[in-house]
């Protein structure tokens, strides 16, 4: 009987643990691939997380590419927070910096 609890708060705090890292992941800035990790993973839950968060996602992700320097990644996740927020100045921000028009 105490099996399956203990079971069950393990998957509890695991659950909890991966859906803060996910979130500290998109906003850091000390490891791209992190960053853009994290990021992709908010971004995949779709509907399951707000339109501000998958706003933000696809802003903090564009500029981990920018600072890979893959513009192509770049511009299509800027465009996409645009598209959610069309006074996202994040993504505007960066097309300034890319030299592009949104």
């Amino acid at each position: 009987m105490l099996r399956p609890l203990l079971f069950a708060l393990v998957l509890a705090l695991c659950a909890t643990g991966a859906k803060a890292d996910r979130y500290e992941d998109c906003v850091q800035s000390a490891d791209l691939e992190r960053k853009i990790r994290g990021c992709t993973q908010i971004i995949e839950r779709g509907p399951r997380e707000s339109l501000e968060n998958r706003d933000s996602a696809y802003s903090n992700r564009g500029v981990a590419y920018v600072a890979k320097r893959d513009k192509e990644q770049a511009i299509a996740d800027f465009r996409k927070a645009l598209e959610i927020d069309p006074s996202n100045q994040l993504a505007k921000i960066g097309f300034d910096v890319l030299g592009v028009t949104p």
